[in-house]
């Protein structure tokens, strides 16, 4: 068979197979596009097929989302692939939404780096809101604790300032790769059904890769904390603390190893 003849068979059976899926694809988008017509949605700019207003967002979103604002309004929907974007750019109109509204806006979305990188969200930053009637929180005392436990050495109980050791350099390098996969662009945070294509991209090969190191970093710290011949700690740190609350049997509720790495990497 020529190399000629293999293409158009090639290329025969892709758009045999691919081409119904295409249109049954551009069906629901376009049936879902009129149901979400057909509700009414505050003003924002027109949008492309399929991917939105994803072209117009550049290296600096914040800036990008400004500038809509600024011709459509502090309120304003942005259609972000396929995750519809409500975009509120007035502190008056933010505290009425959360005064008002507070229960239904109170959720975050569940990114494709975050879920890996939180331990399936057990992270306090990404955690989803727990809609219970359970007692009130006094978030301000939460993350005023949180807030003077970032430290390493209150945290992990050593200061990771390297020495003759790379755990500094080494420890930094991992949280620059951790910061870049949060922050970064991924596909499957505006096409949730297309996040199979981080296996081909790379971006699920260094989350895995990331997520491995910060992991062994954070076994090897509570192993330190657990070993019988460590020295009795002057004070105890945030380790020290959730491994009590781990052990501890009068807690309502009991703390498992990813929730405490979970915690540890906020």
């Amino acid at each position: 068979m020529g190399a000629s003849s293999f293409f158009l068979q090639s290329n025969y059976i892709f758009f045999a197979f691919l081409a119904p899926i295409l249109l049954l694809f551009l069906l629901l988008i376009k049936q879902r596009n009129k149901l979400v017509q057909s509700k009414k949605l505050p003003p924002g700019p027109s949008k492309l097929p399929l991917i939105g207003k994803l072209h117009q967002l550049c290296d600096l979103p914040h800036r990008s989302i400004q500038r809509l604002s600024d011709e459509h309004g502090p309120l304003m929907f942005l259609q972000l692939g396929s995750i519809p974007t409500l975009v509120i750019s007035s502190a008056d109109m933010a505290r009425e939404i959360y005064k008002t509204h507070g229960f239904v806006f109170s959720g975050r979305p569940a990114l494709y780096a975050a879920k890996k990188l939180s331990y399936n969200l057990s992270a306090l930053t990404f955690a989803p809101y727990a809609r219970s009637s359970g007692p009130p929180v006094n978030l301000s005392e939460l993350i005023l604790l949180l807030t003077s436990n970032i430290v390493c050495r209150v945290t992990f109980g050593k200061k990771q300032d390297g020495g003759e050791d790379k755990s500094r350099t080494r420890f930094h390098e991992i949280l620059h790769e951790t910061q870049d996969l949060l922050g970064g662009f991924c596909i499957a945070d505006f096409f949730p059904w297309m996040g199979w294509l981080s296996k081909f991209n790379g971006l699920e090969t260094r989350l895995e890769k990331n997520f491995g190191e910060l992991d062994e970093f954070i076994d090897k710290v509570i192993e330190e904390h657990l070993d019988p011949r460590r020295p009795e700690p002057e004070h105890e740190d945030l380790v020290d603390v959730l491994l009590g609350v781990q052990k501890d049997s009068n807690q309502s509720i009991a703390l498992s190893n990813d929730q405490i790495k979970g915690i540890l990497t906020v």
